[in-house]
């Protein structure tokens, strides 16, 4: 069943995150791109639902109550002003649905994959790729920081039971090569596993839908979970909040700080050294994170 409650408290913190001025890159000052940009997770994303092709991200006609994703891709494909090629690969693959539809996995994405550029860098490889990108609502749950070092040098996200909360996040329709694409980046087995959020948590779903949960568990650098900056969010007065800028100088000082002082060298070698950067994560598991229930 769709849930109503938090509607208006949800829209304001929509508002708060879309008018949000400082850069989370500001918090702390960093002379390296390659350590700017991981400052920036979760990286900025429409808030509202959208078509991504070819590096670009168009938005998807306006739901209607009831209207599925089918209809309102077949709706944007008739429109005036699609790129040359647009229309023909949504209609390519129609005899599943409008671009393969009913074959495609509907993922939750919490973190960076709800965002048009880091989808990009994912499936770069992908023959034309093309992914509608949808918002849901997600209920006594939240999104919070994970005892998880990426690739490129940020804390990652994963989505934990809190009683009270709801979140505004995506849902990421994937064919079976971008949903083989997406599990190698979120190194499955090793770093993430797929897990299921019941429908009764969900704004306009009936049935359980896969997300990534993070094995190692939520960072907590004081004992206690930190829930993600940069994404709209109803929480709890006793859940703190932070950006990436203050995650990855905690996780420097816990674990980072007496193999590399500075900061940025260390956020370098997370990026370069792959042993390093998990030998950090293993201790950010095992004596800064704790396990939710659920």
């Amino acid at each position: 069943m769709p849930h109503e409650r938090g509607r208006d408290p949800l829209n304001r913190a929509r508002r708060a995150v879309r008018a949000a001025a400082h850069s989370p890159s500001a918090e702390v000052p960093a002379r390296d791109p390659r350590v700017r940009e991981a400052l920036r997770y979760p990286y900025p994303h429409p808030p509202h639902d959208y078509l991504y092709w070819r590096g670009r991200h168009f938005p998807l006609p306006a739901a209607l109550p009831g209207a599925p994703l089918d209809h309102r891709l077949r709706a944007f494909a008739i429109g005036e002003d699609l790129p040359a090629g647009l229309r023909e690969r949504l209609l390519e693959d129609a005899t599943d649905g409008i671009a393969g539809l009913a074959r495609r996995h509907a993922v939750l994405a919490c973190g960076s994959n709800q965002s048009p550029e880091r989808l990009a860098r994912k499936f770069r490889d992908c023959r034309d790729a093309l992914v509608p990108v949808t918002r849901i609502t997600i209920h006594e749950h939240a999104v919070f920081h994970a005892a998880v070092l990426t690739r490129y040098g940020a804390v990652a996200a994963t989505i934990a039971s809190c009683p009270g909360a709801a979140a505004d996040i995506a849902i990421t329709w994937l064919t079976d090569e971008q949903l083989a694409v997406m599990n190698a980046t979120e190194d499955i087995g090793d770093i993430y596993e797929l897990s299921r959020l019941a429908a009764d948590h969900l704004s306009h779903h009936d049935h359980p839908l896969p997300y990534y949960r993070a094995i190692r568990g939520l960072f907590a650098p004081d004992g206690v979970a930190v829930a993600l900056a940069g994404i709209a969010q109803i929480l709890p007065a006793h859940v703190p909040v932070a950006g990436q800028g203050e995650m990855l100088l905690a996780a420097h000082r816990l674990v980072g700080a007496r193999h590399v002082p500075d900061f940025e060298n260390f956020v370098i070698r997370l990026i370069e050294d792959a042993p390093f950067r998990r030998a950090c994560e293993e201790e950010l598991g095992e004596r800064f994170a704790v396990i939710p229930a659920g």
